[in-house]
């Protein structure tokens, strides 16, 4: 990543969490209130989308983008007191091409945690205008060539 987009990142981040102050002074105190009202998750549930996120985390690494977001996002309807869950989906979303709904997921990520830095990176790449094309999965580098004489 790139110093500017990780500049940008932090620039959001701290405007986000500014702003949420400068409207109320005490949305610190709310946000720690509402992590505590996070819904409560039972063990079985908690279990149910482990599983579910393990099979969304295989095939995105498998390069079935569509079909590992349809797996995570049921993780995180069943779970969703796990950001982690919500950060991969977001990521699934994007390769897929699904930019718009990688946006709403990043969007409620920072609503939630405005100081969640690695939705705020992943946010600013996506809403930051390029020319160069989204960054490659680490499945789709070309492999190293060999230098034998």
């Amino acid at each position: 990543m790139n110093l500017t987009r990780f500049l940008l990142a932090a620039i959001i981040a701290a405007v986000s969490t500014a702003a949420a102050m400068a409207q109320d002074p005490a949305a610190l105190d709310q946000r720690t209130e509402k992590q505590s009202d996070a819904p409560t998750v039972s063990e079985a549930d908690k279990e149910k989308a482990e599983a579910l996120f393990q099979q969304g985390r295989k095939l995105f690494f498998q390069g079935d983008y569509t079909s590992a977001a349809e797996q995570l996002a049921s993780a995180a309807e069943v779970n969703p007191t796990k950001t982690g869950y919500q950060l991969l989906l977001a990521k699934a979303y994007r390769f897929a091409g699904q930019d718009e709904q990688a946006l709403g997921v990043l969007e409620n990520i920072l609503q939630s945690n405005p100081e969640h830095v690695e939705a705020g990176i992943d946010l600013a790449e996506l809403i930051t205008p390029t020319d160069q094309p989204p960054p490659l999965h680490p499945n789709q580098f070309p492999p190293p060539t060999s230098s034998a004489p």
